[in-house]
């Protein structure tokens, strides 16, 4: 017993020699007033509440975003749901996390093109698996002149539920405010297999954080490599390709145009575009870049700022035409 105690206190100091290090979560603070902005939903992990919120993120980037009756991020200048309509899916980048209403690139094109109306279905921490579980129920609702699917090379991890994407997800929430458990009581978060078949993971099932992680080098490169292997073996990218074709499969029944709008650059990607393109798949890149701190809220947050909405409405505009 004191041989193996021995060996693993030589073990950790070797680790943090090689530059290994304990969990670390990424510090940050947000405060929303009301702080009732967000609410639990048993298909969808998250929902938004309907209303107009203040947000302060990091002490500093302040926002105020408003959410309709339906549910989604209100866009400005408001027009009639008479006119063609086009949906815009994504993630905290589509909802504009960061900007005012007025501000975030559907409200930008929205502006540009007065013929159309823009309905922003974006959610904070959503993937490609909500995206489709939202066209689904919007293609019963409404006839939809096209829908934009914003693409990030964060959605493969979400669309999966990797180990590394819960622990973010479960850790981020809690640290966005006191409430989360209460409010996500009875939430169930969507995932996908390689095949695009769709399950749900309770919220209290979703992750317990090991808590030597955040004290030992050895523990957390231990959990980095189980989470890297388990999250190879669930395949995100091909998750990701089978829920965009079962998305273009739907539009194409409802005779809507679907583009697939790919903010960043990955591998994860690279592969799924190759996917997808095989089945004619409309795609774009809009090679936004996330390290130029004037296009962000860096360094007290990494979503676009308003003059980044700008560049990425100006890279949708050409689809709108």
């Amino acid at each position: 017993m004191y041989v193996l105690a021995v060996s693993l206190i030589v073990l950790e100091l070797l680790l943090r020699m090689l530059g290994y290090r304990p969990y670390r979560n990424t510090d940050f603070r947000v405060v929303i007033e009301p702080p009732s902005a967000f609410t639990g939903d048993d298909s969808l992990g998250i929902a938004l509440v309907p209303g107009t919120f203040a947000f302060t993120l990091n002490d500093a980037v302040q926002f105020e975003a408003t959410h309709t009756a339906a549910g989604h991020r209100l866009v400005v200048p408001a027009m009639p749901d008479t006119l063609p309509a086009i949906a815009m899916l994504g993630c905290s980048f589509t909802y504009g996390y960061g900007v005012d209403d007025a501000e975030h690139f559907s409200s930008l094109l929205q502006a540009q093109y007065p013929q159309l109306y823009l309905d922003n279905f974006g959610v904070p921490g959503y993937g490609t698996v909500q995206s489709l579980l939202q066209l689904e129920q919007a293609l019963m609702e409404r006839p939809w002149e096209a829908v934009v699917v914003v693409l990030s090379s964060l959605h493969p991890d979400r669309n999966a539920l990797t180990p590394s994407f819960r622990r973010e997800l479960k850790v981020g929430f809690h640290r966005s405010g006191a409430g989360t458990d209460t409010a996500l009581t009875d939430a169930r978060f969507p995932y996908a297999d390689a095949s695009g078949k769709v399950g749900f993971v309770a919220w209290n099932k979703l992750y317990q954080h090991p808590p030597l992680r955040e004290w030992s080098a050895l523990v957390n490169a231990i959990f980095i490599t189980i989470d890297h292997r388990k999250a190879a073996q669930l395949q995100p990218e091909q998750v990701t390709a089978a829920l965009l074709l079962h998305m273009d499969s739907l539009c194409r029944a409802a005779n809507t145009r679907l583009v697939v709008a790919a903010l960043d650059h990955s591998d994860y990607l690279t592969a799924v575009q190759q996917q997808v393109a095989e089945q004619h798949v409309a795609w774009v890149d809009l090679d936004f870049d996330f390290s130029d701190p004037a296009m962000t809220n860096a360094p007290y947050d990494s979503h676009p700022n308003a003059e980044g909405h700008q560049y990425i409405a100006a890279k949708l505009a050409p689809l709108f035409h």
